[in-house]
Order: structure tokens, then sequence, then C-alpha cells
């Protein structure tokens, strides 16, 4: 090998280091990026956060569904989670307040784009 080789070599080396580093520094931008701007602290960001942790992908019914129910002023702040169980299908989980809440997701749920029939599994648990 002659010198002009060994220095080519020296060179793609650093380059391949940088290129790491970028990619680390423009993920970590991002990251602060999303909690400065306060989407961390959203219902939806913190879903995010929750499903990428679990390893859950969700399907584009349920987030479109999900994106409905955290819009409606009452039912954004229940837990309420979302499964497709078939295409078209969903079933609702999780606690509301009341028999009109859970008519009311249901209805939410039904207005969704693509959805085809809703079932639910809500607990009704009165404020005490």
């Amino acid at each position: 090998m002659d010198e002009y080789e060994e220095e080519a070599d020296e060179v793609v080396a650093p380059a391949k280091k940088s290129g790491l580093g970028l990619r680390i520094g423009l993920a970590a931008a991002i990251g602060l990026g999303a909690l400065a701007s306060g989407f961390l602290l959203t219902r939806p960001g913190r879903r995010l956060v929750a499903d990428v942790f679990d390893g859950r992908r969700r399907t584009a019914l349920e987030s479109r569904v999900l994106d409905n129910l955290w819009s409606d002023r009452v039912l954004g702040r229940r837990r309420i989670d979302v499964a497709e169980v078939a295409p078209g299908r969903v079933t609702l989980r999780g606690r509301v307040r009341s028999r009109d809440e859970v008519g009311r997701a249901v209805a939410v749920a039904e207005r969704a784009k693509g959805v085809t029939g809703v079932s639910e599994e809500l607990e009704v648990t009165e404020r005490t």
C-alpha cells in the first residue's frame, strides 16, 4: 500500500464517525424540540411515548378514532383505549363517568372515517 492509500483510509474513517454523531445530534434536537413545544405534555404525546415504550403500533383507524375521542371536550379527559378487532371494527375500553358518556364515546367513534362498527367494554365509574 502506498502513502496515498493510507491517507485515504484515514480520511474515510472520521467521516463515518461524524455521520453517526450527526444522526444522534439530530435525534436529540428533534426530541428537545418536541419537549419544548409541549407535544410530550399533551395526551397524544404521552400516548405516543407509551405506545413506543410498549412496542405497540396503532393502525390508522385506531389513530383516527383516538383523535376524535381526544378532540371531544368531555371524552378527551377520559382514559379510553381503542383496538381495531377486524377491518373497520373497533372496540372501546377504559373508564367513563356515566352511561351518557358511553353513548357519546360510541357516537364519536362511529363518526371516524373507515369505522363500520363499534363495540364497547367501557366501565362506568361515577365520580364520588
